[in-house]
This record gives structure tokens, sequence and C-alpha cells, in this order.
């Protein structure tokens, strides 16, 4: 979340919550150290959440299911009304990150996809042969800004997205890239 106090976890079980905290409040007990859910969402996710995501002005969060077709679910979350809700892939989705307001971005093995709010659409990410880009899984993503997102590979690159298509490929580690953030001087990428 932007204001960086914000966070959501996502439960496992047939019919999955998503709960969204304020990690600075804690309950009204003296001395708690307990904290207390802001909102809990209840609705589209099955079995598991296995990604989260807010927009870049945190009135909106993205959801992954672990059903068989790794359904999603954006929400806003502060009416806790669902804003659009479909099917992805019969593949693992690892990673998803919101591009501005209006897009999101779910990425895993061997596929990216870029939903479009707006359109109410979704368009497969181009691998594409340029750079020696390989289509392969991806393991983490993030966003530059409205036009482009960065993924960490299986295999240690880091590929740079403008819009759908892959425009840029660096070999960054030796095995994958597990974790990326992004920052205002650059990028840290993390291997496991």
């Amino acid at each position: 979340h932007p204001a960086g106090r914000i966070v959501a976890t996502g439960a496992r079980g047939e019919n999955a919550e998503v709960i969204v905290w304020d990690s600075t409040k804690k309950s009204g007990a003296e001395g708690s150290t307990e904290i207390v859910p802001l909102v809990v969402l209840r609705g589209p996710p099955k079995r598991a959440v296995t990604a989260l995501a807010f927009s870049s002005d945190g009135t909106q969060l993205a959801s992954v299911s672990q059903d068989p077709h790794h359904s999603v679910c954006v929400w806003n979350w502060k009416t806790q009304k669902v804003l659009f809700a479909g099917q992805n892939t019969r593949h693992r989705v690892l990673c998803t990150c919101f591009r501005g307001n209006d897009v999101f971005v779910t990425a895993g093995v061997k596929h990216i996809f870029f939903w479009d709010l707006r359109e109410r659409s979704r368009t497969a990410g181009v691998f594409g042969h340029r750079h020696m880009v390989a289509k392969q899984t991806i393991l983490s993503v993030q966003s530059l800004d409205k036009e482009n997102v960065v993924t960490g590979t299986a295999s240690g690159h880091i590929y740079m997205w403008n819009g759908v298509n892959c425009v840029q490929c660096v070999k960054a580690h030796d095995r994958n890239v597990a974790s990326l953030y992004v920052f205002g001087a650059g990028i840290l990428s993390g291997e496991i």
C-alpha cells in the first residue's frame, strides 16, 4: 500500500478471506500487541489466496485464488465491493502487481497477463525473440510506472516490459529472481 502501514494478507481454506490491516493500530486493551483488522473481504477467493497487490492510489486490492483457473478479483477494499472478477489461467500464478490504477498484472508459470480494468480485458504478454527473451516462469513482478513493469524469472533474468511487450532482458542472478523492489534510485532483486 502506498501509505506504507496498510497491509493485506490472504488465508487458506475453501472460502479464503482477504484481511486488510493497519500495522500501526492495535486493539484498545492496554498493553495489547494485537493488531486488529480494518476489513475482512469475503467472496470469490477459493482454496487459498496466493497473491495480493494494492493499486497505485491504494483504493483497490487485487487477489489471486488457488482454484483451478487461478481466478482474479479486484476489490474496493474500503467499501468491500468487488469491482472485477475473472478467470485467469490453468497455469500457476505466482505474483501480481498494479501498473497505475487501471491495469494490473498477473504472472507465473510461463505466462504474464495484463488486465485492463477500464476495458475489462486481459492481454497476454509478448515474450518475442528480441534480446534472446525466452518464455519462462516468472517469479516476481513490480511496477516501474503506468506503462512499465519488471519481472524476475526462474533463470535469473530480469525482463523489462513496456505495455505488453518484453523490451529488455538482463542476466541478473545465477539462479532465480524471487523478489524485486522498485525505489527512487533503482531496482533491488534477490534470489533464493
